[in-house]
């Protein structure tokens, strides 16, 4: 039988952590509280955590009320406006996917323009794998390593409002049986995104097939606001507290995340969350339980590690899981409106 290895439950520093630890990991982290100083060549703005960032001359970076409510404390773009930062000097920056401790990145956004292409954040050279750029297109957001990108669709967040984007990264390796188990013969990197504290569900690619590059930030830029380089893909709105930690967070670092800037969860979404229970997890029985709050059909989805769909179901409580091979699974759940997405163990 194949052997797999989840690297965060095989992270010893990771399983430490508290649930509510926001600042272990942290590499940078621009606050918009902080003072933007003229300079002979432009204004520059130092980050919290990460250095200092270049506002080109002529570019305009205003202040605005902060997601929390803070005067002058969000940092407004206006479309041809950006913060450059010098990617090498960041200690920690993550480089690319095939850390097992894994990455995230976190920022809140206001806007209300539906720009056909925008960057809230970018470093790397642009060919194959060698580029990170956090990016959106009205209502589909993705996360791309230039050709490897992490979609979502239906993401409201251009209606003048602030929300708070996560989008947090694991890596899952398969190894072969004995006697070739120093053989890879699997390698999916899974991204779950997280708007305002909640998971809107994962997205997975195959890093076997097309590794994404482990050294993109040697002498590149880092850009805020913009694709890097101020080559373009600027943002018309404001942003606040962006963070990039070199781990994954947990569901409930990102509420706590989401929290420390002044977000509230609201009823609605607290229901979402905890309207499902599956167990056993991990299951050797050929079944789960699914519980909920109340007694009409739950819809059930069951993907594999390459994001194929595997069981499509409509249950009053148990799923036959019997046909899984061993392995790591992606649960999606709904009933009444309400939705979870979860990881499947099956032993």
């Amino acid at each position: 039988m194949k052997k797999s290895l989840l690297s965060f439950l095989a992270i010893g520093a990771i399983a430490s952590l508290t649930a509510q630890d926001i600042t272990t990991g942290l590499v940078f982290h621009l606050d918009g509280n902080e003072t933007i100083s003229p300079v002979p060549s432009g204004n520059e703005i130092m980050a919290t955590i990460g250095g200092t960032g270049a506002i080109a001359d002529g570019m305009i970076i205003a202040k605005a009320d902060g997601a929390d409510g803070t005067p002058n404390g969000a940092l407004v773009f206006n479309g041809t406006s950006a913060i450059e930062f010098d990617a090498s000097t960041i200690a920690g920056l993550p480089a690319g996917l095939v850390d097992p401790a894994g990455k995230s990145y976190s920022a809140w956004i206001k806007t209300n323009v539906d720009a056909t292409d925008t960057d809230i954040l970018s470093y790397g050279v642009t060919s194959n794998r060698n580029h990170v750029h956090f990016h959106y297109k009205g209502a589909a957001l993705n996360f791309g390593h230039y050709r490897a990108d992490f979609k979502f669709n239906d993401i409201t967040i251009v209606d003048d409002a602030w929300h708070n984007l996560i989008m947090v990264f694991t890596i899952e390796t398969t190894y072969d049986a004995p006697p070739n188990e120093l053989d890879v013969i699997a390698e999916v990197v899974t991204g779950e995104l997280f708007l305002d504290g909640i998971s809107q569900g994962t997205a997975t690619y195959d890093n076997l097939a097309n590794p994404i590059n482990t050294d993109i930030v040697t002498n590149t830029a880092f850009s805020v606001g913009s694709r890097n380089y101020f080559a373009g893909d600027f943002l018309t709105g404001s942003l606040d507290d962006i963070r990039i930690y070199n781990r994954a967070l947990t569901s409930a670092d990102a509420v706590a995340v989401f929290q420390a800037n002044g977000g509230t969860l609201s009823t609605a979404n607290m229901d979402v969350e905890s309207n499902f229970a599956l167990y056993p997890n991990p299951t050797s029985l050929g079944y789960i339980n699914i519980s909920s709050r109340n007694n009409a059909k739950i819809d059930v989805s069951v993907y594999d590690i390459f994001g194929k769909e595997v069981i499509k179901a409509t249950v009053a409580e148990r799923l036959d899981v019997s046909a899984l091979k061993s392995g790591m699974y992606i649960v999606k759940v709904s009933q009444d409106g309400a939705k979870k997405t979860s990881k499947l163990v099956i032993e």
